[in-house]
C-alpha cells in the first residue's frame, strides 16, 4: 500500500493580489500564480510560499493542469474561502468554523480515507446549506465536487487530464472523466465552505464569466458526456410563480450508477 503524504494545500490565483482570503483559514498553503503577477502576490503576502507559473499557462484547465502534473498528489482551494464548517449543524444553533489547523487535518485526514479506498480524486459538500445535509448520507462516492475545494490522488497514475476548453467548466470536465475511467470518487458530505460571493468579482475565473462562455461549457459537457450532464431546473417554489432562480445554462450532473 502506498502511504500518506502530507498533502500540500494548493491556491491558484491570478489579478488578485490583496483579495485572497483562503489563506487566513488553512495553514501552511501555497499560493500558485502567474510568474508576472508573483511580486504583487509576494508583497501582499509575505508569510506565505508562492508558486510561480509561466505566462503562457492561461485558463483555469491549463493551470490546475500544471499543478496537478507537478505535485502528482496534492489538494486545490479556491482562492476566495472564508470558512469551514460542520453542515450537520441544527439550524438553530451557532455555526462555528474550525481553525486554519483544523481545516488542514480534516483534508489530511480525508485524503488519507480516499488513498485508503482507491480513489482518484476527493473532496466536500459541493452545498454549503446546511438545510441541505442529509446525515444518512454524509459520505458518498458519487456526484460533483466543485473545483474550489478538491483533491487528487496519484494525478499521473489516474489517466485524468483537463481539456483546456473547458475553461467554464473544468469541475464538471474533471468529475465526468473521473467517472467515466473510475466510477467513483470520496466526497465527505459532513463538511461545507463559505465564501465570497464571486460573480461580480475582480480578476480570476470572472474575468471570463458571460453568458456566451457559460454556454460553451455547457455544449462542451454534452458534447463529450451526454445525458449525464443535463440543465438544473428552477425549484417548484419559482415554477410557480413563474419565475426562474437558475441562470440559462446552469448544469447539473445525473450519473446512471
Amino acid at each position: 500500500m502506498v502511504e500518506p503524504i502530507q498533502i500540500p494545500v494548493i491556491i491558484p490565483s491570478m489579478s488578485r493580489a490583496g483579495l485572497v482570503t483562503t489563506h487566513k483559514m488553512v495553514t501552511d498553503p501555497i499560493l500558485c500564480v502567474p510568474e508576472s503577477q508573483s511580486e504583487a502576490y509576494r508583497e501582499h503576502y509575505p508569510e506565505i510560499e508562492i508558486l510561480a507559473h509561466p505566462d503562457s499557462i492561461k485558463g483555469l484547465p491549463l493551470k490546475r493542469q500544471w499543478i496537478n502534473d507537478r505535485f502528482d498528489t496534492v489538494f486545490q482551494m479556491d482562492d476566495d474561502l472564508t470558512g469551514m464548517f460542520h453542515m450537520g449543524i441544527a439550524p438553530t444553533e451557532r455555526q462555528v468554523f474550525y481553525t486554519p489547523s483544523e481545516v488542514r487535518d480534516i483534508i489530511q485526514g480525508t485524503y488519507e480515507t480516499a488513498l485508503e479506498l482507491g480513489c482518484f480524486v476527493f473532496g466536500f459538500n459541493n452545498v454549503a446549506d446546511i438545510r441541505m445535509y442529509n446525515p444518512l448520507r454524509a459520505i458518498q462516492h458519487t456526484g460533483f465536487i466543485p473545483s474550489g475545494y478538491i483533491g487528487f490522488i496519484d494525478w499521473k497514475k489516474s489517466g485524468l487530464f483537463y481539456n483546456p476548453k473547458a475553461f467554464m467548466v473544468d469541475d464538471y470536465w474533471i468529475i465526468c472523466l473521473n467517472a467515466y475511467y473510475h466510477r467513483y470518487t470520496f466526497r465527505d458530505n459532513r463538511f461545507g465552505f463559505r465564501e465570497v460571493k464571486n460573480r461580480n468579482n475582480s480578476g480570476g475565473q470572472a474575468m471570463f464569466r458571460n453568458w456566451d462562455n457559460e454556454k460553451q461549457g455547457f455544449e462542451l459537457l454534452k458534447k463529450y458526456f451526454g445525458d449525464v450532464v443535463r440543465l438544473k431546473p428552477d425549484s417548484s417554489y419559482k415554477r410557480a410563480a413563474g419565475k426562474s432562480n437558475r441562470h440559462p445554462y446552469e448544469r447539473m450532473l445525473v450519473f446512471p450508477f
